[in-house]
């Protein structure tokens, strides 16, 4: 197992990497697109599992909505006067519905069961909504994660690469230091891998990273980097954790089965729901000024 997800990881590194620094950038577009239709589909799945019945939402339904999603980010990514404002809308619009939405109701399932979640106080609205809920909820999820890889790839790809950096590298330590020296669990009843001491691991990292950056760049302000990353991390963690609480709802241990020894799509992707579109708003309203001098 071990070894399948070691090829598993070099192949996708690989392909991503083709395509972010050597490829034309409509690779990578491409590529975005074609990740953007399956995590939906995955996402849609689970959601089939665990919140609504079949007959709620048919595979028709949720199809025909991926392609449309699709169709919608090919149409923005090839406009030049309104893409990055649509862009930037559409990342705000998912931060607001986070915050809103996702977080709060999360925030009071922290020690949920199953059966809890199955019958959770969100999908007990007033039947009429439950179906347009459901149908569109991914929407807000999915879709801004895609638009911020693509509006920051078109506009600043290194920004991008350092912000995907920041996130490998929180999972990266936080995975190592929460299996050797993870004690006190954070969401035992959504996640139980996920400790407090991968948490400051992850932290602890990202923070001996912008040190080193600030080492070897004058220009590189630390101080601003280790906030973005502080924050960033915090971000990815959550997002590991919502989708983590959806596949424990569903009764499913993994989102697909695409990548052989690592699951789906989405199970590689659920660190960056939310860190993404924060750093690509933060972006576009203060480029880059707070990592600089």
């Amino acid at each position: 197992m071990l070894k399948l997800r070691i090829i598993s990881a070099v192949v996708m590194m690989s392909v991503f990497l083709l395509c972010f620094f050597v490829l034309p950038s409509i690779f990578f577009r491409l590529l975005i697109y074609i990740i953007t239709v399956i995590v939906m589909v995955e996402f849609y799945k689970l959601l089939e599992h665990c919140w609504v019945t079949k007959k709620d939402l048919q595979k028709k339904t949720y199809i025909i909505i991926t392609v449309l999603v699709g169709l919608f980010i090919l149409t923005i990514s090839e406009l030049n006067d309104f893409r990055d404002d649509m862009y930037i809308i559409i990342c705000g619009s998912g931060l607001f519905c986070w915050v809103v939405q996702v977080i709060p109701w999360i925030s009071k399932k922290k020690s949920f069961q199953q059966k809890e979640a199955l019958n959770g106080v969100y999908w007990n609205w007033q039947q009429t909504r439950r179906y347009k809920r459901t149908t569109f909820y991914p929407i807000f999820i999915i879709l801004p994660l895609a638009c911020s890889l693509l509006y920051l790839f078109a506009d600043n790809k290194h920004y991008l690469f350092f912000v995907l950096l920041i996130i490998w590298l929180a999972d990266t330590g936080a995975y190592f230091t929460g299996k050797f020296f993870g004690r006190v669990k954070i969401a035992e009843n959504i996640s139980p891998g996920k400790t407090l001491e991968g948490v400051i691991g992850g932290v602890s990292i990202n923070i001996i990273f912008m040190l080193v950056l600030g080492l070897n760049f004058s220009e590189f302000s630390t101080i601003g980097g280790i906030v973005l990353s502080f924050i960033i991390t915090l971000l990815s963690i959550y997002g590991d954790l919502f989708v983590s609480w959806i596949k424990r709802s569903a009764g499913v241990k993994d989102a697909g089965n695409l990548i052989p020894g690592h699951g789906g799509f989405l199970d590689r992707l659920d660190s960056f729901l939310l860190a993404l579109p924060f750093a690509s708003v933060i972006y576009y309203f203060a480029p880059l000024n707070f990592l600089t001098i």
